[in-house]
């Protein structure tokens, strides 16, 4: 099986055993095997994404599950990393936008895109 990681515009072709690894280091840290794909996602869309960052961007670039990546998202909106947008309309897609007063985003994000 082939993974990619497409962060910061590269495409970097890894094996199954560094991305479980990547994976295994991720749930050791934060808790959660999809964390730090999708800090690092995240981080490199919102460099993109003046409207913010939907679930389907982060999983047409991971291939994680949605359900996963909003759990995920969640998460990093309870520690105000995240800010949820205002939708335009009732089914309209819920877009993201990073907080970052402090710098702890930044840090989290060197920290993810390391492991």
């Amino acid at each position: 099986m082939r993974y990619v990681i497409c962060v910061t515009g590269y495409i970097i072709e890894v094996s199954q055993a560094e991305r479980g690894a990547f994976r295994e280091r991720s749930a050791a840290i934060f808790g959660n095997r999809y964390m730090a794909d999708v800090v690092a996602v995240v981080a490199d869309l919102a460099a993109h994404s003046p409207d913010g960052v939907t679930v389907r961007m982060v999983n047409k670039q991971t291939q994680i599950p949605d359900g996963l990546i909003k759990q995920v998202m969640k998460r990093l909106v309870g520690a105000r990393l995240l800010r949820e947008l205002p939708r335009n309309g009732p089914r309209a897609p819920l877009h993201h936008t990073i907080e970052d007063t402090d710098g702890v985003w930044t840090v989290l994000v060197d920290i993810c895109r390391n492991l």
